[in-house]
């Protein structure tokens, strides 16, 4: 597999990306295990995700389900801006709502996967 530099930010990351959408949602757990492990084993290790994939965090979920130790062999690029809960009070796009413990798509990635590449930076 190729590698290639993310832009400036200093991370090696596989020429080819792994769209993680249908975690959790159209591709069930087991499945999804089986992709993810194919795709590392390929070589392949950018992954791309999103806080409303699969619902609130879903796809999230099932990364940090599934990827276990091997999260450290790939690098995680997330989005967020969409509504985290349905009761308006988490819209995503607040500092607090995507730097804070508890808040949606970046508490699955913190406590489950690990630092996430999002919007440019290191979350």
């Amino acid at each position: 597999m190729q590698i290639r530099n993310l832009g400036g930010s200093g991370l090696r990351v596989s020429a080819v990306g792994l769209g993680c959408n249908n975690f959790g949602q159209r591709t069930d757990l087991e499945t999804s295990r089986k992709v993810i492990h194919k795709a590392i084993d390929l070589g392949i290790t950018l992954f791309d995700t999103a806080d409303i994939y699969a619902g609130m965090g879903g796809s999230e979920t099932v990364l940090g389900q599934v990827l276990g130790d091997r999260r450290k062999d790939i690098v995680l690029a997330t989005k967020f801006s969409k509504p985290m809960s349905t009761d308006g009070t988490k819209q995503g796009t607040k500092r607090e709502e995507t730097t804070q413990p508890n808040t949606g798509g970046f508490d699955l990635i913190g406590k489950l996967l690990g630092p996430a590449l999002a919007m440019g930076g290191i979350v």
